[in-house]
């Protein structure tokens, strides 16, 4: 059970992403038209009342991560580049969301880009390469 509404799964809610959450993707069954839901509480805001930056960073890791990692079959990927750009904010009650889609693959290096958004205007543009960790 979650905290969320019925048509949204939550995710990575162990280890540090349990700090920086709860985070909710909806349940689209097309992987590249999924988004990422972050309602902004208290505990995710720096002095001046707006979304921590570094938060801002770490959901944008996720999102595009998670379109690789749903591109690969869900296979074990990791950051290797994060380039963003935070060009808004949010507040307390936001709801920032994610997208994101892969636009390249080379064996085993993917390239992603994607956008954070509180109602409809973007707050961060990113992209970025992850890497497919082959055991």
């Amino acid at each position: 059970m979650h905290d969320g509404p019925p048509d949204l799964t939550k995710i990575g809610d162990f280890g540090f992403n349990a700090y920086t959450g709860p985070i909710f993707r909806t349940n689209q069954k097309a992987i590249d038209e999924r988004t990422f839901l972050l309602d902004v509480k208290d505990h995710q805001l720096d002095r001046r009342g707006e979304i921590h930056p570094g938060l801002l960073l770490s959901f944008a890791d996720t999102v595009l991560g998670r379109a690789a990692f749903s591109h690969i079959n869900e296979e074990r990927c990791v950051t290797v580049s994060l380039n963003c750009n935070i060009i808004g904010t949010a507040r307390r009650g936001d709801r920032v969301e994610g997208q994101a889609r892969v636009t390249k693959q080379a064996r085993d290096i993917i390239f992603v880009e994607g956008t954070l958004s509180v109602k409809r205007e973007a707050i961060l543009v990113g992209t970025g390469i992850w890497k497919r960790v082959v055991s």
